[in-house]
């Protein structure tokens, strides 16, 4: 194994390669940041986010869908613009998380 960026991440966890994109996303378990390693320019970028993230996938033809918080959102990283795709799922106090999910 070769290390290829340390993000300084607390728990770097639900890693996902976006095949247009050409980049490597993954979250911060304990945090709400996603991060993203850029094939080509090899260029590692920390995007905060309002709630903490339990996973992230990719959306054709570009952006993400991110579970944060109790419910699922379309995200264009770039732009900053987050789209609600899912009513909340559980109260947010609940004690639930989403946790390393991965949509298909």
């Amino acid at each position: 194994m070769e290390l290829i960026c340390d993000s300084h991440a607390a728990l770097g966890e639900s890693p996902v390669w976006h095949p247009i994109d050409k980049c490597l996303y993954w979250i911060d378990g304990l945090y709400p940041a996603v991060y993203r390693l850029d094939s080509v320019s090899n260029a590692v970028k920390r995007f905060a986010l309002p709630a903490g993230v339990g996973c992230v996938a990719p959306r054709a033809p570009h952006g993400l869908v991110v579970w944060m918080g109790n419910a699922a959102w379309q995200w264009a990283p770039e732009a900053g613009v987050l789209r609600p795709l899912t009513e909340p799922v559980f109260a947010i106090d609940s004690g639930f998380r989403c946790n390393d999910g991965k949509c298909d």
